[in-house]
């Protein structure tokens, strides 16, 4: 599996020390874990039913939730949903928070930089007029989107990296 130093470096900064999972709900396209907070992400499978599948089934609850983090690197895209959540669940956000408008938020960074997006997002095409190049990445591409199998290619060069999983606050990476 490649590395992605981004993801490393977003496991390593949480502290997850004493934090058990606790319930675990995985639904058709959503799937939420509960840890410090309630975590949730995208639940997404492969074709095959014999790679779609969560190693140690039952022994999820009560685990280690840096333990459950740590699917966010498997190979198997069912068990990495669930990492994703076990992570967004021990995101610390602020006590309050604004919540804004996900472009906004982005233009004030993204003019004349490199923009990878992950994930066509509804805001793709004004982010390619103020951008020196925005690179949306897609399983499931429209017109001008690049394969997600591309990014290791792409993703170095960014200067800012736009992605969610499935939670509010749009992170926004200034690299």
């Amino acid at each position: 599996m490649a590395d992605f130093p981004i993801k490393r470096a977003l496991i390593e900064s949480i502290n997850t020390d004493g934090i058990l999972s606790g319930k675990i709900l995985v639904g058709a396209n959503l799937s939420l874990v509960q840890g410090k907070h309630w975590g949730i992400s995208s639940t997404l499978t492969q074709p095959s039913v014999h790679t779609n599948y969560i190693d140690q089934p039952g022994e999820l609850e009560a685990m280690p939730i840096g333990e459950l983090i740590r699917k966010l690197n498997s190979e198997r895209l069912l068990e990495a949903s669930l990492g994703m959540a076990a992570f967004n669940s021990v995101i610390d956000l602020p006590g309050t928070f604004d919540v804004a408008d996900a472009y906004v938020e982005i233009e004030k960074h993204a003019h004349n930089k490199n923009v990878a997006v992950i994930g066509h997002f509804p805001f793709v095409d004004r982010l390619n007029k103020i951008a020196k190049n925005c690179w949306v990445f897609e399983r499931k591409l429209r017109d001008g989107d690049i394969p997600s199998e591309k990014m290791p290619e792409f993703i170095p060069q960014a200067d800012i990296l736009v992605l969610t999983a499935q939670v509010i606050p749009i992170i926004v990476f200034t690299i």
